[in-house]
């Protein structure tokens, strides 16, 4: 945002959509209406059981007692922020077939929020790495290194962290031809042949392979590492449509996927979202043991009965 904000006519230099007229650069594009409406609805869905989540876990005493929670909740907060970027924009975008211009400001400004969630987003997982690993190996420790308003500080590292991508890294722009977001606003558009075109795609190529080795541990999260690889690769490398695709879609699960586990494992939390439904939802775990199952904390899947007040 630095660049947009206070060398402006450096942005609109380098991104510059007055080349072609609107019809010309909507030309490039190949409307995709089932991949739109599909990672439309993949984040309508996904977004649905999330902000549920994240409402009883904000409310709940309980749990936001503990360390853990309260970078679920923050992460959580990301990941809300990435699922709709990578859904709804992407969704909207897909459908009318959109490329890097025109509309390129919009699109600039989101991506850089994108960037700051994601990068957020991976920092903290990490941070629950760390605060799990501790509660496991020497939880006496737990106390010391996470407890009270320690866990604010760990969060707010986190922010100070993503606001270097906020105001130094170029936002990452959607573009049809990948049916993704690239630093690349001109992404396979063969006619931009200015002089230009070349020192600006190797300064990009060169920040976002430098951000790559510098957060490397980041992205070696597992529920990350795919979506990492990929996004960061075809931001150098040509890749196929299909592979694109299949990154956005992936890492709309990864983000989607917090809320999954809680209803499933979290009493506390299913508990919660289920007293804002307006039916009622028992849940029965009488059923026969299935040993290959249970976990070492005795967790059973439960089943459902779903009945009208």
């Amino acid at each position: 945002m630095e660049l947009y904000v206070l060398r402006h006519d450096e942005y609109l230099r380098l991104y510059n959509c007055s080349y072609m007229s609107g019809k010309e650069w909507f030309d490039h594009g190949i409307p995709d209406p089932f991949f739109g409406i599909l990672t439309f609805a993949i984040g309508v869905v996904l977004n649905v059981a999330y902000v549920p989540c994240l409402i009883t876990m904000f409310n709940s005493r309980v749990l936001m007692k503990w360390s853990a929670y309260k970078l679920m909740f923050y992460i959580g907060i990301n990941d809300i922020v990435l699922l709709d970027m990578n859904s709804y924009f992407t969704g909207y975008y897909s459908i009318i077939g959109a490329v890097g211009c025109p509309g390129v400001d919009i699109k600039y400004i989101f991506g850089t929020l994108g960037m700051v969630a994601w990068t957020s987003q991976s920092v903290s997982i990490l941070m629950l790495a760390l605060n799990r690993c501790i509660d496991l190996w020497q939880p006496r420790y737990l106390s010391k290194v996470f407890d009270g308003k320690r866990t604010y500080y760990w969060i707010g590292a986190s922010v100070i962290y993503s606001l270097y991508f906020l105001l130094f890294v170029p936002g990452v722009i959607f573009s049809l031809h990948g049916y993704a977001w690239f630093f690349d606003p001109y992404l396979d558009i063969e006619e931009m042949k200015f002089v230009d075109k070349s020192k600006f795609i190797y300064f990009l190529y060169a920040r976002s392979g430098e951000e790559d080795t510098k957060d490397r541990q980041v992205y070696d999260e597992p529920k990350l590492c795919f979506c990492a690889f990929v996004y960061f690769y075809m931001q150098l490398v040509p890749v196929s449509v299909l592979l694109s695709k299949s990154a956005t879609l992936t890492l709309q699960l990864s983000n989607g996927a917090p809320p999954v586990v809680y209803l499933l494992v979290n009493r506390t939390i299913r508990e919660g979202v289920l007293a804002m439904l307006p039916f009622k939802v028992s849940f029965s775990t009488n059923a026969h043991p299935m040993p290959s199952y249970t976990t070492r904390t005795g967790a059973v899947l439960p089943t459902f009965h779903i009945s009208k007040h």
